[in-house]
């Protein structure tokens, strides 16, 4: 009978994009239509909307803010499309915390790993200090 047919309180959910969502609920795929998804088991929706978050939406500080590519129809869900240029922008995005600030104005500061491991005592030689002069070749001045 499979997930949909197992539960009796049920919702319409809202796939607010243009294609095909994935929901996985209790190792079952169930796969959401653009527009209204009527009967979707009302105790899924909660995965619903944590599997299917905007790339790049995520609060930088709360993680439980985020903009949903679903909704629940007849709630405080926000149930309209969401329009394409936003997708496209969010299709290139890497993650989904909102480091530039576009969605909850808070811009991050951008991380850059260092692969440097750094320079040893021998690199870090200059004239002058612990009575080390020249380069680090030993060639002298």
């Amino acid at each position: 009978m499979g997930v949909l047919g197992t539960f009796k309180d049920s919702v319409t959910l809202v796939n607010r994009t243009s294609d095909p969502l994935n929901v996985r609920y209790d190792g079952e795929d169930i796969t959401l239509q653009p527009g209204e998804n009527p009967g979707f088991p009302l105790v899924a929706v909660g995965y619903a909307k944590r599997q299917n978050p905007l790339m790049g939406s995520k609060h930088p500080i709360n993680p439980n803010k985020y903009i949903s590519l679903v909704g629940v129809k007849g709630t405080k869900d926000d149930v309209t499309p969401i329009p394409q240029e936003v997708l496209d922008r969010a299709a290139r995005k890497m993650e989904v915390i909102d480091r530039d600030g576009e969605h909850w104005g808070r811009p991050m500061d951008k991380k850059v790993k260092v692969l440097n491991r750094g320079f040893d005592p021998y690199e870090a030689a200059v004239d002058g200090i612990d009575g080390i002069s020249g380069d680090k070749f030993g060639a002298q001045s």
